[in-house]
């Protein structure tokens, strides 16, 4: 059930913010693609001058990964799993007053 309102609603606001594009979101007259059948970068097509030093082609793929639990069955830990606060959260409530920045798990450490 959870995944269908999660669902639900990334579909929504999808739905919400392609209604506020004035051009139909693949117009013939924008390069979205590269030859080699890669994303452009920019906001509306092609528009490399909006990327920082970090970006490239496959970096516009990386959002994507948001969609990956919604391939999870329901029994699946990470949908029963207690939510914890983020380092953001812990800020804002004054729990954690020496902060670092969060960084991606190690799995290696021995």
């Amino acid at each position: 059930m959870r995944t269908i309102i999660l669902l639900a609603a990334i579909l929504g606001i999808a739905n919400c913010a392609t209604a506020q594009i004035p051009n139909p979101p693949l117009s013939k007259d924008r390069k979205f693609w590269l030859d080699e059948g890669w994303l452009n970068i920019g906001l509306y097509g092609e528009q490399p001058g909006l990327a920082d030093f970090y970006i490239t082609t496959g970096s516009l793929y990386t959002p994507m990964n948001i969609f990956l639990p919604l391939g999870l069955p329901y029994s699946d830990e990470f949908w029963g799993t207690p939510a914890l606060p983020w380092t953001s959260v812990k800020i804002w409530n004054g729990t954690d007053t020496e902060a670092e920045a969060d960084h991606a798990m190690d799995t290696n450490k021995s």
